[in-house]
């Protein structure tokens, strides 16, 4: 063999290989044992188990969404306790007026003391709508928005100083002016600037502008209060202008009150007209005088300050008010101003709180004014309850071209005097033009059963052209009094009756309409008559009855009114051709975004928004939740239709002919309603209708106007079932009228009982919120702990199980170390006995 050497290789160390190996499988196990000793968990990844990793995937999610809903309850209740801790301040002012209320009434109280009583009633009932609109959680408001308490609709701010006016007053030094006393009443005045403080001086100025002794264009400035009680016998009050009764002498100058009163103003001629503190005036002013107490009664043109102004030559009466009782027997009847026929600024910043009597007939009685049909009142106010037997009845004034920023509380009474009253009754203007951000509270009362009689609203009785531009707008206005009348016709909630164009916009009602036997009765307007325009973002509360025509918005449609967004929640009940929204539409409209949730009942011709529609009427995005019921011709949406019908939803259940038409030449598309109605079929019971894409819908309502509900998140999904949702609004009512009727008034113990019993319901409302939310965390609380134990069932690991084989896998990890230092060492052994063998 020599020197020759054999190559020998030793490929495989069969014995490490499977060493390593097995270490290699006993290394996973013990990592996996660590990393589920550790973390907790069997299901670390989609790799350990995909199945399973997938349903605690699943589980997480919901756990974590139960969680919110958890904190979503908890933040509902601590909002529900913040509203009830205010209505429990609220009901605790409530029941102190309720208390000053009793006082006041009682009748042992002077003046100063019900003057005491007042001032902290006003205190409190200011605190209280502070209370009610300043109340927040998470910088929410949790008492809704309402527009007789925001102020964003119907008139505000109109608040009496201390001395009894509305605008404040700076005084006039009268001690450098000419007194009256010092003139010569035989000759005629001089024009200048004179002083008046006395009722003697007072009696001196009358009889000098009845005699024609008065310069045109002075200045007479009241330098105290003056008492009338000398002047309270016989006649009474000879007034200042008017030459007892005659056009003639007019006063033609400055009044100015300078922030004083004149008391015991009394004047009893009821066979003569101009009766008032002034008679009559014409290019004149009158300003900053209050008449406090007294009576003034006359024929016709009867005001507590002036019986007619501007017949002439324009008058302004400006920051003045009356506290008289005004009786006239044929028509111009007003707190303040009987007529007022011409002016620049017309009545503005004046008020009146005396009854007023139109006792036979005639035209024209009003809290403020009987009529000023070429003149405007702004920042006025009127409490006294009137009795008329005329035409032209309101409780601010009988009738106005302008109204802005006013309002009346007082109750209208109109009886019956014959064939000669036709109408223009309303809560606030009997015929009116114009009226802006003004409200009326009380009732209107219509005892007249002539066939002939009409237009009666719980705010205007009839609109009217007097601006002479051919068009009415009514805008940020409400009416909250009943109106009740018998066999008349053109009633409304808010307007009776137009003559011409209009647009009402942002207006609403909260008023009952009771007219069973009247015809063209609405929730907003009784009938269009010939005026054409549109109502938008209004709605009706009330109950709304009448006979025929009657609906929720308008009665009677007879002049293409469009309707927009706006809706109803009173019942709406009549006879024939009676609807949610319309009565009766007879000229091509729209209805638009507009839904009913009261009941719509009737005989005949009843539908949930129209009635009877007969002129290619188009409604679009409504719909009902109340019930329809009717004997003849109902349906969810129409009775009677000749239009198109789109996307519109019956969510209320009723026994109705169709489910969207009862009957018509009608196009209907995309419309929805109840799967309660699947098995009924008649979608439009009329052979010539047209329907397409209508569908079975089970959902919430497509949507709310003026919304101020709260839903909160309650579940984790997104049925209805999941939310929760309430009314987190409430009325106060009238209670501002206390502010202006005095705490002793006999009708303030009636609004704080109503007020009371509102605050009553929203706090049982709260309470009832608050059980079923304590009882949804409850349920999620449930839901929530089964979740997490069966995630543990799922997901957790066993930790004995874990250990016995983290330890295990360590045992075999030590063994597998000291076998592969074994096995590594063969290679090493077989060389060296090869080396041996190679030696020998």
């Amino acid at each position: 063999m020599g020197g020759d050497y054999v190559s020998i290789t030793i490929n495989t160390n069969l014995s490490s290989l499977v060493v390593q190996l097995s270490m290699k499988g006993s290394t996973i196990d013990l990592n996996r044992a660590i990393e589920r000793m550790t973390t907790g968990y069997k299901i670390n990844s989609a790799k350990d188990d995909a199945a399973g990793y997938a349903v605690v995937t699943g589980m997480n999610t919901k756990i974590s969404s139960y969680n919110v809903a958890a904190n979503n309850v908890s933040m509902g209740l601590d909002m529900l306790a913040t509203a009830t801790d205010s209505l429990d301040v609220i009901n605790n002012k409530l029941l102190r007026l309720k208390a000053l209320s009793a006082q006041a009434a009682n009748g042992t109280y002077g003046t100063q003391s019900l003057k005491a009583l007042n001032t902290e009633a006003v205190s409190l009932i200011n605190e209280i709508y502070r209370i009610r609109n300043n109340t927040v959680y998470n910088d929410k408001n949790v008492c809704g928005n309402n527009g007789m308490d925001d102020g964003s609709v119907g008139a505000s701010g109109l608040t009496v100083n201390s001395s009894g006016f509305l605008q404040d007053i700076e005084k006039k030094d009268v001690s450098s002016m000419t007194s009256i006393a010092e003139v010569d009443e035989t000759q005629t005045l001089a024009k200048g600037t004179y002083s008046i403080s006395s009722a003697e001086e007072l009696a001196k100025l009358a009889t000098m502008c009845n005699a024609g002794k008065l310069e045109a264009g002075s200045e007479f400035v009241l330098g105290a209060d003056i008492d009338l009680k000398d002047y309270t016998s016989g006649n009474g009050w000879m007034p200042i202008g008017g030459d007892n009764g005659s056009y003639r002498n007019y006063f033609q100058g400055v009044f100015d009150g300078n922030g004083y009163k004149i008391t015991n103003l009394y004047t009893n001629r009821p066979t003569v007209p101009l009766q008032g503190l002034f008679g009559a005036a014409i290019n004149s002013v009158i300003k900053n005088l209050g008449i406090e107490s007294g009576d003034v009664i006359g024929k016709a043109n009867v005001g507590g300050l002036i019986g007619a102004a501007g017949d002439g030559g324009a008058v302004d009466i400006i920051n003045c008010y009356s506290k008289v009782n005004a009786t006239g027997s044929s028509g111009n009847v007003g707190g303040l101003v009987g007529v007022l026929i011409q002016s620049n600024e017309g009545i503005t910043n004046c008020y009146a709180t005396g009854n007023i009597l139109l006792s036979i007939g005639g035209t024209g009685a009003g809290g403020v004014c009987g009529q000023a049909q070429s003149s405007k009142l702004s920042n006025c106010f009127a409490t006294g309850d009137i009795t008329s037997y005329g035409n032209g009845t309101g409780g601010l004034v009988g009738s106005a071209a302008m109204i802005e920023n006013c309002f009346a509380t007082g109750d209208i009474y109109i009886e019956e005097c014959g064939s000669s009253v036709r109408g223009g009754f309303g809560g606030l203007v009997g015929w009116g033009d114009y009226v802006k951000n003004s409200h009326a509270t009380g009732n209107v009362t219509v005892n007249i059963t002539t066939s002939g009689a009409e237009s009666t609203g719980g705010l205007v009785g009839m609109l009217w052209e007097y601006c002479g531009d051919g068009q009415a707008d009514i805008v940020n206005c409400y009416a909250t009094g009943d109106v009740s009348v018998d066999s008349c016709k053109f009633i409304g909630g808010l307007i009776g009756y137009s003559n011409f164009n209009f647009n009402i916009n942002n207006c609403f009602s909260l008023s009952n309409v009771s007219a069973n036997k009247s015809y063209y009765v609405g929730g907003i307007l009784g009938d269009s008559g010939t005026g054409a325009g549109e109502i938008s973002n209004c709605y009706t509360t009330g109950e709304i009855h009448g006979y025929n025509d009657v609906g929720g918005i308008i009665g009677w449609d007879r002049s293409g009114v469009d309707i927009l967004n706006c809706y109803v929640t009173g019942d709406v009940c009549g006879r024939s051709w009676v609807g949610g929204i319309v009565g009766y539409g007879t000229s091509a409209f729209e209805i638009r975004n507009c839904y009913v949730t009261g009941d719509v009942i009737g005989v005949s011709y009843v539908g949930g928004i129209i009635g009877s529609g007969n002129g290619g009427e188009t409604v679009d995005t409504c719909y009902t939740t109340g019930s329809v019921s009717g004997t003849t011709i109902y349906g969810g949406i129409a009775g009677g239709a000749k239009g198109t019908y789109n996307n519109c939803y019956v969510l209320g259940k009723s026994t109705l002919q169709g489910i969207i038409c009862a009957a018509g030449l009608v196009t209907v598309t995309d419309c929805k309603y109840l799967s309660y109605y699947e098995d009924m079929g008649t979608r439009v019971a009329s052979v010539g209708a047209t329907v397409s894409g209508c569908e079975t819908y089970d959902g919430s309502v497509p949507f709310l106007l003026h919304d101020n509900s709260v839903s909160m998140q309650v579940g984790i999904g997104s049925s209805n079932y999941d939310k929760i949702s309430f009314d987190k609004s409430f009325s106060l009512g009238n209670l501002k009228n206390i502010i202006y009727w005095g705490i002793a008034d006999s009708r303030s113990m009636d609004v704080l009982n109503s007020v009371m019993d509102s605050v009553t319901c929203k706090q049982t409302e709260y309470g009832a919120m608050q059980n079923r939310l304590e009882s949804a965390l409850d349920g999620i609380n449930v839901q929530h702990e089964n979740l997490v134990s069966a995630r543990s069932t799922v997901r957790d690991a066993d930790v004995a199980k874990e250990s016995a084989a983290y330890i295990k896998s360590q045992i075999l990890q030590n063994a597998s170390a000291t076998l592969l230092a074994t096995a590594n060492q063969s290679p090493t052994l077989a060389l060296t006995l090869i080396g041996g063998l190679q030696r020998r």
